[in-house]
């Protein structure tokens, strides 16, 4: 367990590091920039998420670990990598790379609240320290990009083919880290796939989408950016949340599969944003890849 929360530490560093070498200091300040829309994005990920994913389990009578899981995985910031992602899929890449580094600063003082807000809210004891989120993303996040930045001002130019080996290491730590965890969790995921726990997790899943869908509008590659921030959180510091909460409870299976769920609900919701770009940027004369 140990080496494959290394290997998810190691693609996080790596990414971010290569943004910090890219990254202009527009692209950093983007959302700074334009409050409102900072304010809508915290809004939508901080608060709507949340409370959504407390009230789904609610809805579909989730048990205890896939309760705790969904929740979890809602009040934890954004992984690392998910600007990459973001970008490639067409969205507005100086706000997916603001947005992250934005959220996860702020995720030291504001995750702490939200846990605890909705801990009274279930009547259980739910809590996490801002110590145990800093030191989840303070390392991931906040040393590789200061790095990246010196880097990028010490060279003057940076080489693109030193971004793409950063970007396929990156992958590669993920994918390794990936298979240990399905070979860790694999036989005890089989207990939570039941028909309403499935569902529980693709409702939502689809809830996250169209909250940031429609808080990221009136602009289409904004509204991707958020919605796909709203889907996709940070699984070790989820199970960071959650373990610390429950300790001696195994949370991992719950939070794969619900990842997994999320990866599988992304893919379509892709396809259809690059329709939605073609539709809205080719009567202009705009090539939607570009």
């Amino acid at each position: 367990m140990e080496i494959m929360v290394l290997l998810f530490q190691l693609s996080g560093a790596f990414t971010v590091f290569s943004y910090g070498l890219r990254a202009s200091r527009t692209d950093l300040l983007y959302v700074l920039n334009h409050p409102r829309l900072l304010a809508v994005s915290l809004l939508a990920m901080f608060v709507v998420t949340p409370v959504a994913a407390l009230a789904v389990s609610q809805v579909f009578d989730l048990n205890h670990i896939g309760t705790v899981a969904l929740v979890a995985l809602a009040l934890a910031p954004l992984s690392p990598t998910l600007p990459k992602k973001e970008r490639e899929g067409g969205g507005h890449a100086p706000y997916a790379v603001s947005l992250a580094v934005t959220v996860v600063a702020l995720s030291i003082v504001v995750t702490p609240l939200m846990v605890a807000f909705l801990g009274n809210i279930m009547g259980r004891p739910f809590g996490v320290s801002s110590w145990d989120v800093f030191r989840a993303v303070g390392l991931i996040v906040f040393l590789p990009l200061i790095l990246g930045i010196a880097a990028k001002l010490a060279l003057r130019s940076v080489p693109h083919r030193l971004t793409q080996i950063l970007a396929r290491l990156s992958d590669v730590f993920v994918l390794v880290a990936l298979v240990l965890l399905l070979i860790i969790t694999g036989p005890t995921i089989v207990d939570y796939i039941d028909l309403g726990t499935v569902a529980a997790m693709v409702v939502f899943a689809l809830a996250s989408l169209g909250i940031g869908w429609v808080m990221g509008g009136p602009e289409p590659d904004h509204s991707f950016v958020l919605a796909f921030s709203c889907l996709s959180r940070h699984p070790a510091i989820a199970l960071t949340i959650a373990t610390t909460n429950y300790p001696g409870e195994n949370f991992a299976a719950a939070v794969l599969l619900a990842v997994f769920i999320q990866g599988i609900v992304a893919g379509p919701f892709v396809n259809w944003y690059k329709g939605v770009l073609s539709i809205v940027r080719s009567p202009l004369g705009i090539n939607p890849q570009s």
